[in-house]
């Protein structure tokens, strides 16, 4: 391997030819990480950090590696794992697991060991850590019980805070951790905001501006307009863009009632005098009514967390609710000859494809657009199975 890569020049190769090696490369990597960190799991039960200055196996461990202390923290845990996972354990020796995605199988396979090989194959089917992830901490986060449930929220609750800290550059930032069902409605306030910091800055010609920069844009205009009801003023640069919040009024009825014997997904919306609170709260039927989430059942808000059936439960009566219930009701059955989607059909796409574009190795979430799969010239068809969400770029 030394000669090998003391020989290697990129720029001999053809773009297939780069791709090959990188991706036969890749598998001798992940094959020696495995090595790497039993090795290094095994020093550390040694005690070969003591006499030096490091305080524990980590920050030792960090050094010798180069990496970051977190990373060191979990390459010892990711090893200490692998011999109650024998599946993860040979994936990763065969060089079909990453470190990251061996530690995230782990974690939820110490929890149900049952649930160990369909994670293993699924992570080296799709090797999206993303979604690897994702699955894991629904495992680890399930609850058997309503007293369980009750510890869990409770504990996450205690977990909440928000920091203030100043990078290398010299700009502030913040860091949080909120409760899901809390964060919902000021994440709808900051939506609010930002629509029309990104019309003004498309007529203004700043394309080159982010959407991560208009959000900012968006909580500090959030933050002024909160100052401003109670007093407080602050000086506005001359070039502050318009952040009047966007408000769209709640027009349209509920669809269905619930069924609570089968999957459904409820778009729970309360309107106030300046903001739409829309969200989307993902739950199984059964789960709304037995009062919790058993294990390999859903309650949550796409992109933000899972909730609490309780929470739910509280919201139901004084809200507008649309349901969608997916083996009890075809949602097929209504489609439309137009090309106007209703509202049935819109939610329900939504949640098939997690928001976010379809196209394989894709995840973007913002400004998606619903596509006619076959084209609606030739079919008339706007169906539930004839649409799928695209980014604006594969649009």
């Amino acid at each position: 391997m030394g000669a090998f890569c003391g020989e290697f020049d990129a720029a001999l190769l053809t773009g297939v030819g780069a791709a090959a090696i990188m991706g036969r490369v890749t598998v001798l990597i992940r094959m020696l990480i495995s090595v790497q960190i039993r090795a290094a799991q095994r020093a550390v039960e040694c005690h070969i950090h003591r006499g030096t200055p490091y305080h524990d196996g980590a920050s030792w461990l960090a050094h010798q590696v180069g990496c970051a202390v977190a990373t060191a923290h979990l390459m010892l845990r990711t090893a200490a794992r692998l011999e109650a996972c024998p599946d993860t354990a040979d994936a990763l020796d065969d060089g079909q697991l990453s470190l990251e995605e061996a530690d995230a199988v782990s974690s939820a396979s110490k929890v149900d060991p049952a649930a160990e090989r369909d994670l293993v194959e699924r992570a080296t089917r799709n090797h999206d850590l993303g979604q690897t992830r994702e699955r894991s901490a629904r495992i680890r986060n399930a609850t058997h019980s309503a007293e369980q449930a009750a510890a869990r929220q409770a504990r996450l609750r205690a977990s909440r805070r928000f920091s203030e800290f100043v990078d290398d550059e010299g700009m502030a930032g913040v860091a949080g951790r909120f409760m899901p069902a809390d964060y919902a409605a000021v994440k709808a306030i900051i939506d609010a905001f930002q629509k029309p910091i990104f019309e003004q800055a498309r007529r203004a010609g700043r394309h080159d501006e982010t959407p991560a920069a208009h959000r900012a844009d968006a909580v500090m205009a959030m933050a002024a307009a909160a100052a401003s009801t109670i007093g407080l003023t602050a000086d506005t640069p001359a070039d502050a863009p318009n952040t009047e919040p966007v408000t769209e009024p709640v027009t349209e009825p509920p669809i269905a009632e619930p069924v609570v014997d089968e999957p459904v997904v409820l778009a729970a919306t309360e309107s106030s005098s300046t903001v739409n609170w829309n969200a989307i709260i993902l739950i199984d039927g059964i789960a709304l009514a037995r009062g919790y989430a058993a294990p390999g059942e859903t309650c949550r808000i796409p992109g933000l967390g899972d909730v609490s059936v309780d929470w739910v439960r509280s919201i139901l009566p004084d809200a507008l609710v649309d349901v969608v219930v997916h083996n009890g009701v075809d949602i097929t059955t209504y489609a439309s000859a137009t090309r106007y989607t209703p509202r049935a059909i819109k939610v329900a796409v939504n949640v098939r494809d997690g928001f976010s574009c379809v196209v394989r190795g894709c995840h973007r979430n913002r400004r998606v657009e619903r596509d006619h799969r076959d084209e609606f010239a030739a079919t008339h068809d706007t169906s539930y199975a004839n649409l799928g969400l695209l980014c604006d770029r594969h649009h």
